[in-house]
Parts: structure tokens; sequence; C-alpha cells
């Protein structure tokens, strides 16, 4: 998208940018419709979707809101109480 229409310009293409908040037909059904997408997506989707700016999303890691030691940290924390019972049949 953004080589085609952005950065290369072709005759016969045009490339419409508004800005958030404007879309006022969004806005007066939900008036905090922007707010709603902020605190449901991460902030570099929310960039690139709700605010409409060309992200590179070539360079990085494939998955940028993973983070190894957040996902390792926890399995140290877990601890496994162990239970010794006994039944008496007489």
């Amino acid at each position: 998208m953004y080589q085609k229409f952005k950065a290369n310009r072709k005759k016969g293409y045009a490339l419409i940018h508004a800005q958030p908040f404007e879309n006022h037909h969004v806005l007066d059904a939900v008036p905090d419709f922007y707010e709603r997408l902020e605190h449901s997506y991460d902030a570099r989707f929310y960039e690139q979707e709700a605010l409409g700016r060309f992200l590179n999303v070539q360079q990085g890691r494939v998955y940028y809101a993973f983070a190894r030691q957040d996902t390792f940290a926890r399995r140290n924390t877990i601890r496994v109480f162990r239970c010794i019972g006994r039944s008496i049949s007489i």
C-alpha cells in the first residue's frame, strides 16, 4: 500500500489519507470509538489501523509483542503442591 500510493505515486491512483477523529458519522454514533480501539489493540496495531500510519512491518521481530522473559518467567513462579492422603478401609 505504501509503495503504490505514497512512495511511488502512479498516475491513475490517489491516496486519501484522512486523520483519525475526522469521521463524524462514526463519532456521532460511538463517541468513544477510538478510545475503545486503543484499549482493545496493542500500541503498534492501534497506530497502524486506527491512526492510519504507515509502519515498516518488514523490520524487527515477526511477533513484536512477544517477550521471552515475560513468557518464561512465569513458569518459575508456579508452585506445585503435593497432596498425600490415606484411605483406611475396614
